[in-house]
């Protein structure tokens, strides 16, 4: 482009906001139109300037190379989502959360104790409920 110089970008929804858009400001499904004029550069007029592309060789550039790209980053995804175990798919608060992957003590650790406090509490039910100091029904 050159200094002045207008280019007319359109975006697909796909690649926008998608079906959902993004409401009040982009409505559903809505099909992007940029109009961007180019007002100054650094770099004399008949310098070459590097492109953007130069600057990381590796990334895809066409279409279809970024179309492929996005098609095996979901096949990942969804692979490591099968990957995952039960236990990893929850997320337990821990008052002895650790970044460093120190291990807590047993006594805290918020996978044995969630188990032992529960069956204390169904435990002191079934108490209550057999020593009548839990009544169901109506009292005559």
């Amino acid at each position: 482009m050159r200094k002045g110089e207008k280019a007319q970008f359109t975006i697909a929804p796909n690649y926008a906001y998608g079906r959902r858009g993004m409401p009040p400001v982009i409505p559903n499904s809505a099909t992007l139109t940029f109009e961007i004029e180019l007002e100054s550069f650094s770099g004399g007029e008949g310098e070459v300037i590097k492109k953007v592309s130069d600057f990381n060789v590796d990334m895809a550039r066409t279409p279809e190379d970024i179309a492929r790209e996005y098609e095996e980053k979901l096949v990942t995804q969804k692979e490591r989502k099968k990957k995952r175990s039960l236990s990893d798919r929850f997320y337990i608060i821990s008052p002895y959360a650790s970044q460093t992957g120190e291990k807590p003590p047993w006594g805290i650790n918020p996978n044995i104790t969630f188990f032992i406090v529960a069956a204390f509490v169904g435990i002191g039910f079934h108490f209550g409920r057999v020593s009548a100091a839990i009544h169901v029904g109506y009292v005559d």
